[in-house]
């Protein structure tokens, strides 16, 4: 009398082709517990396959599992989380409590241009007041004008009147 062998499943191989993945797909849903793993000799019944397969694919499509759901739920969360914090430095901007800062450079670009323009004239503008005058003299005349120009660029009109202007650059 001979025995005979129980019937035997699927091989993975075969399953993976059954459910159209690759076998690298097929290991991957094997490890994530999608599919019960079978031994060699048993094999995969390919209903039971097909039927795990079908419940984690609608899982995800309905947002509640594997791995790409969850990035894709990271994602979002990065989003929403980056749309806040614009919305956020845009109301604080639209308060007054943040500023751009490329008006505020212009301006103080535009600021120490003035400065330093101010300041190279100096030389020419008051070589012929001290010529021909002692030194101490001198000092007091040119002391005089450097003070004045530096009163003027410290002045908080002049300063609030061209930051005002770099406000029409926004």
């Amino acid at each position: 009398m001979s025995k005979m062998k129980p019937k035997r499943g699927a091989s993975a191989s075969q399953a993976a082709a059954h459910i159209c993945t690759s076998g690298v797909t097929f290991a991957r849903l094997l490890n994530e517990g999608v599919i019960k793993r079978q031994p060699r000799d048993v094999g995969y019944d390919l209903d039971e396959v097909r039927k795990a397969r079908l419940q984690q694919l609608e899982r995800a499509a309905a947002g509640r599992g594997g791995e790409s759901v969850d990035t894709l739920v990271e994602e979002r969360i990065k989003l929403t989380r980056a749309r806040r914090k614009r919305e956020e430095m845009q109301a604080e901007i639209e308060a007054g409590q943040r500023v751009r800062i490329e008006p505020v450079q212009h301006a103080l670009e535009g600021m120490l241009i003035g400065v330093r323009n101010r300041l190279l004239g100096l030389p020419g503008a008051m070589a012929h007041l001290v010529e021909m005058r002692t030194r101490d003299d001198a000092f007091h005349v040119l002391d005089e004008a450097v003070r004045e120009a530096l009163e003027e660029i410290a002045d908080p009109a002049f300063a609030a009147a061209s930051a005002a202007r770099a406000g029409d650059y926004l």
